[in-house]
């Protein structure tokens, strides 16, 4: 079988206690939710707005013993979240954000969503990895 980075991300999400993704499926993710639709252990939930997401997740956080957790595009995404990201960070509630990324094995001058999202993140999240 041929692990993926989608399928590494899922069963690394497996290992935690997280039942529930709340999202928006788009070009920087779809592997991620194709793979989070064949998992036995976590159902994703698609959202109509990552806002809505947010605090989707920020509520299982407060209110179970998992981790709530984001699967969303960069730029947009990360900006439409960005008020249930505050609210979660500003209250000490654990939130678990996947944003996809750009391409970096291309030379393009700008790809779709390229933007600045670990500047915009510093003031509202304990850490961002690329």
């Amino acid at each position: 079988m041929n692990k993926t980075g989608a399928w590494l991300v899922v069963n690394a999400l497996e290992q935690l206690p997280i039942s529930h993704t709340f999202g928006v499926p788009g070009v920087h993710n779809t592997e991620i939710y194709d793979e989070l639709n064949k998992s036995e252990k976590i159902t994703p939930i698609l959202v109509t707005h990552e806002g809505g997401g947010a605090f989707m997740a920020d509520a299982v956080s407060r209110t179970s013993d998992n981790i709530g957790t984001l699967v969303i595009v960069p730029a947009a995404g990360i900006t439409h979240a960005l008020s249930g990201i505050g609210e979660a960070f500003l209250d000490g509630i654990p939130m678990l954000i996947i944003s996809g990324g750009i391409r970096t094995d291309v030379n393009k001058s700008y790809q779709l969503h390229e933007w600045d999202m670990h500047s915009v993140l510093s003031g509202i999240t304990k850490r961002r990895t690329r």
